[in-house]
């Protein structure tokens, strides 16, 4: 907790996206510090922010200023009843989503393995193969780290977990990409050298 807390005032809790490290929880903290009275605990785990203010600040400015650090923010809508949900086994749609990326890039990515391991499943060009399915995971498998790196350019500010993944992402692709180059491909290189 901040120094600087409201002695009377309101208490507001906030959901807070796009947080990745103790890095992203101390840049919103202090943001938020930054207001006269202002103070705020932000747990990552939770995504949640607890920020204790005067009641001359409103919930609105509250989200504007995390917004300007760079991550999304909203008050939470209060809870909502529906046993129906939880009794089918149904999923929130993000969710759903991350469950989806994470199938579709398990399914692009066992082929890479298996013919990248195994010699005796290896045939004539199998590099492009790999490449061609290893790309939607190198950039769409990944794209929540490719974004959070982009977001902390954006707001000039840098966080390690996202940031590596990406960059080190990105040079892998670059890397193997290059390499497929060089052997050869695509094929009509090939063609056109046989030809002359």
């Amino acid at each position: 907790m901040t120094a600087g807390a409201a002695t009377d005032g309101l208490t507001t809790d906030l959901v807070v996206g796009g947080m990745t490290c103790a890095a992203c929880v101390s840049r919103v903290e202090k943001r938020l510090s930054r207001w006269e009275g202002v103070s705020a605990t932000v747990n990552l785990a939770t995504g949640r922010a607890r920020v204790s203010h005067p009641a001359t600040i409103a919930a609105e400015d509250l989200v504007a200023t995390v917004e300007k650090a760079g991550y999304t923010a909203a008050v939470p809508e209060p809870p909502t009843e529906r046993p129906d949900v939880a009794d089918r086994g149904e999923t929130p749609e993000g969710s759903r989503a991350e469950r989806d990326r994470l199938v579709v890039t398990a399914l692009l990515a066992v082929p890479v393995l298996v013919l990248s391991m195994v010699p005796a499943l290896q045939f004539r060009d199998w590099q492009w193969l790999c490449f061609v399915l290893a790309a939607p995971v190198a950039v769409w498998g990944a794209w929540p780290f490719h974004a959070c790196a982009l977001r902390g350019v954006r707001h000039s500010t840098s966080t390690k977990e996202p940031n590596a993944a990406s960059r080190s992402r990105s040079c892998a692709s670059v890397m193997s990409s290059s390499c497929v180059r060089a052997s050869g491909w695509p094929p009509t290189a090939r063609c056109l050298r046989a030809i002359r």
